[in-house]
């Protein structure tokens, strides 16, 4: 959920036991940020980093974002506010889009008779295993 991405602040990422702990989330209400606990009970959580992110993530971490534990993962321009959530939206469009005209899957998707691809869709897909038991 991208008010709980928002919400993530350094004392919240673990790089060494590769965690992040959820217990937060941000809304825009009026055209401010309040910040609250997350949608359910089941919103507060410990999620794995996958191997693969943290140098990225250290990374970002390390050109923008705050020292304190309270800094922000994605702040706002100013380098302490919220990020709202259409700015983020968009950096993330720009990206996905950039990244998927680059790759062969427009072409791809087409040509298998199947809709566009949409990034976003994803969150509604959970890994099923490959063999059933009979």
């Amino acid at each position: 959920r991208i008010g709980e991405v928002l919400a993530l602040r350094l004392k919240d990422i673990d790089l060494d036991r590769a965690t992040g702990r959820i217990d937060r989330s941000v809304a825009w209400v009026k055209g401010k940020p309040v910040v609250g606990a997350p949608k359910s009970a089941a919103g507060r959580r410990t999620v794995t980093i996958p191997p693969h992110v943290i140098p990225a993530l250290r990374a970002h971490l390390d050109g923008h974002v705050g020292r304190g534990k309270e800094s922000l993962l994605f702040p706002a321009r100013d380098g302490h506010s919220h990020l709202q959530p259409t700015v983020f939206n968009q950096a993330f469009s720009s990206w996905e889009s950039s990244v998927w005209r680059r790759s062969a899957w427009p072409r791809t998707f087409p040509q298998a008779g199947l809709s566009p691809f949409c990034l976003r869709n994803c969150r509604w897909w959970k890994p099923r295993p490959c063999t059933r038991r009979r």
